[in-house]
């Protein structure tokens, strides 16, 4: 009697371990594209995750991870979300997450100069101002950023200046600083790759040394 005992009881645990459903965790590392789905309780094989904006009708389906980080299309900015994790027992909890607000981009004060100078129909006792003031944000605010913009300024005119020693000619070095300089300095963030903020002052340093070069162009060696 107790030996049947003992083997229906290990049959119900071994049924209730195997048909145990993943637990899923609150979702971290949010941001406005991307987040986190983890999970405990996943089989040997593994889990999935499987999210949506609406909590009975989770349509997107992740790798087997766990963790799993998610980012890009169709994520969106200030949405809620509903996410579970699956495996082959069936599904766990459901939880929801809101995604952040989009971070608007750096507003460029480029032209401004022109619009300010037609608005004040040429007027010439503010023209040093509209012509300079919009352009206050390309300079470093503090000391450190702009030794750091002298010293490499310098060293890039210096670059180009041995160019037109040795070459008599400085436009293809010049045309190709100013459009590096331009592409990391985009929005601040280089074309959205992620560049370092740190890299701006050397991007600055290049753009200054590139237009300094313009006028090696005209010069005659």
């Amino acid at each position: 009697m107790k030996t049947h005992l003992l083997f229906i009881l290990m049959v119900f645990l071994l049924v209730g371990f195997t048909s145990a459903i993943p637990t899923t965790n609150p979702a971290t590392m949010i941001g406005n594209n991307n987040f986190t789905l983890s999970a405990v309780g996943c089989s040997p094989s593994g889990c999935w995750f499987q999210y949506g904006i609406i909590p009975t009708n989770l349509m997107v389906w992740t790798i087997i991870e766990n963790p799993h980080r998610e980012f890009g299309a169709p994520i969106t900015t200030s949405t809620t979300y509903y996410a579970a994790a699956c495996d082959e027992t069936g599904c766990g909890n459901v939880v929801s997450f809101t995604t952040l607000p989009p971070t608007p981009l750096a507003v460029s004060t480029l032209g401004y100069a022109v619009t300010n100078m037609t608005q004040s129909k040429f007027n010439i006792l503010f023209l040093v101002i509209d012509i300079f003031i919009p352009y206050a944000w390309l300079f470093p605010a503090n000391l450190a950023t702009t030794g750091i913009v002298i010293v490499c300024g310098m060293l890039f005119f210096f670059i180009y200046v041995g160019f037109w020693t040795r070459q008599r000619g400085v436009a293809g070095p010049v045309i190709i600083g100013l459009l590096t300089a331009s592409t990391i300095m985009f929005s601040n963030r280089g074309l959205n790759l992620g560049i370092p903020v740190e890299f701006q002052a050397i991007a600055q340093a290049l753009l200054y040394a590139s237009m300094a070069g313009i006028f090696l162009i005209f010069l005659k060696k």
